[in-house]
């Protein structure tokens, strides 16, 4: 396996874990904050995706 391909597989599987860890958290923070799943979920998708 080549050394960029290392790199990408272990950002990859890093990026997955903090996604599974932390995102369903934020998810219910924004949804309580906006009083409105569809808002909530807006809220931290555009959250994640800045972070």
């Amino acid at each position: 396996m080549s050394h960029s391909k290392k790199i990408e597989t272990q950002t990859e599987s890093f990026d997955d874990a903090c996604w599974n860890e932390h995102y369903p958290k934020l998810q219910q923070y924004c949804r309580f904050l906006a009083q409105n799943v569809w808002d909530g979920d807006d809220i931290a998708q555009e959250t994640f995706l800045k972070a």
